[in-house]
């Protein structure tokens, strides 16, 4: 339709200008019919903290991603970031009742009511179904990539010692095989001056990647089939570099959120 080209126009002039479009696309239809927030899950490495930022730029919601949180929490001087502290230090996993106690606050805030982008959370069943007490969800965005790319995505992360910033020297040009897409991701190359300041973080080494992976499978697949047993589950398959990507994952995301409510469920308390 018109209205789904503009809104697709729009999107794609605005991850190209990294700049908001002069007419922004009708966004509240497209939070959730009759509102709601977004939840995007994906393993560590597929992209969907930039993804959701992006996108949320794009709509004017706010992203909230639960590990900003956590870490602003515990940067603060009250008596449950010092109780997180003390878990952390001792290499335990915080509980659900403080990672939702500092949820619920944040969705509390006027900007969060009603619409909203989260990406990190839920992880496991019970913070869905504490979740979905909380908020309602009217759309989870469950993003893929290949393992063997999200692999060569991961090892190839590197950050650069001095400025900070991150690069990605990966050169993913992987055929279809075994079922499997194919995917193709040029790499992110350091600019002259951090060539010689790259530095790979512990946990992007092949072994802990491959660790990693095989805990979040177990751990994912679960939450993935409440979301889908709710009728808000959207599988997207990662092909490609960020611009293609963005479009096509902006046309599957319009084409679910805009289908006839009477075909979707929803994840609410």
């Amino acid at each position: 339709s018109a209205v789904k080209r503009t809104f697709l126009d729009n999107a794609q002039r605005f991850v190209c200008s990294s700049a908001m479009p002069a007419q922004s696309p009708p966004s509240h239809p497209l939070l959730g019919l009759g509102g709601g927030g977004w939840v995007f899950l994906g393993p560590n490495g597929v992209g969907k903290g930039t993804y959701a930022k992006q996108i949320a730029k794009h709509l004017d919601v706010p992203h909230i991603a639960m590990g900003d949180l956590v870490r602003a929490e515990l940067e603060q001087d009250t008596s449950q970031s010092k109780k997180m502290r003390e878990l952390s230090e001792k290499g335990q996993l915080l509980p659900d009742d403080l990672i939702l106690e500092i949820l619920d606050k944040r969705l509390s805030q006027d900007d969060a009511r009603g619409h909203f982008i989260l990406d990190g959370f839920p992880r496991k069943v019970s913070q869905a179904e504490a979740l979905s007490s909380l908020v309602h969800v009217s759309m989870v965005l469950n993003m893929r990539l290949r393992e063997d790319a999200l692999v060569a995505k991961c090892t190839g992360r590197r950050l650069c010692a001095e400025c900070g910033d991150n690069f990605n020297l990966a050169d993913v040009n992987m055929p279809e095989c075994s079922g499997m897409p194919a995917v193709v991701m040029p790499p992110m190359p350091p600019p002259v001056g951090c060539e010689n300041k790259m530095r790979r973080r512990a946990d992007d080494a092949e072994e802990v990647v491959l660790r990693r992976l095989a805990i979040f499978r177990k751990e994912s697949a679960p939450v993935e089939e409440y979301y889908r047993n709710a009728g808000v589950l959207v599988d997207y398959e990662v092909l490609g570099e960020m611009d293609p990507t963005m479009t096509c994952l902006m046309d599957t995301i319009y084409d679910f959120v805009t289908a006839a409510p009477m075909t979707q469920g929803a994840a609410t308390g």
